[in-house]
């Protein structure tokens, strides 16, 4: 986990990992980032099953988790993953097609609201083809969702409640695959135009 502070003041950053179930707590989880600096906090072996890392700062940071794939002496290949918005109403992503040919998977991962479940849609598109699914995520825990060869998606909380979304895509197999994360970020809809008047 790299986290910078890009402001005046040293930031104090409290991290725990978000799992199926919930927040758990990192064994050496508060890091103090000098100001306009940056510092970084490795992730234990146990880390492996989670599904996204929650930051908590006294001041404004910037933050990314470095995922690595592969062994020592065969090809490899690592994507950051950037911190995500809170959706709140309605967030969406387009996809890009498989250029290259191989096996493609990608995977829709939510965190939920720590204080709240939240029942969430999930548009997507393919096509044609529009695919709805509902799905509810429980109290701070997280849910992934394979998403096949969608073109598209929209994520929707319904009622109260703030989510996260990212998209992991994985081109290939094996030591020779290769990784991407894409936020999926907040976006609005609507917006309210000023009032043209014809000048006399």
């Amino acid at each position: 986990l790299r986290v910078v502070a890009p402001g005046r003041a040293a930031a104090v950053v409290r991290t725990r990992l978000l799992t199926a179930t919930g927040r758990a707590s990192l064994p050496e989880g508060v890091l103090t980032v000098p100001a306009g600096s940056s510092a970084e906090l490795p992730l234990p072996d146990s880390a492996a099953g989670a599904r996204g890392v929650e930051v908590i700062s006294d001041t404004p940071v910037l933050a990314a988790v470095e995922l690595r794939r592969g062994t020592t002496g065969a090809p490899s290949d690592y994507a950051w993953a950037a911190a995500t918005t809170p959706i709140t109403t309605v967030a969406g992503l387009a996809l890009p097609g498989n250029s290259t040919g191989g096996t493609r998977v990608r995977t829709l991962t939510l965190t939920g609201d720590p204080d709240r479940d939240v029942p969430v849609e999930i548009v997507s598109t393919r096509g044609p083809r529009t695919i709805v699914k509902d799905v509810t995520l429980v109290k701070g825990g997280t849910r992934n969702v394979p998403l096949g060869g969608v073109d598209a998606l929209w994520v929707r909380p319904q009622g109260q409640g703030e989510v996260h979304a990212s998209v992991t895509t994985t081109v290939g197999e094996g030591d020779g695959a290769v990784l991407a994360v894409s936020p999926v970020p907040a976006t609005r809809v609507a917006a309210r135009s000023g009032t043209v008047e014809q000048a006399p």
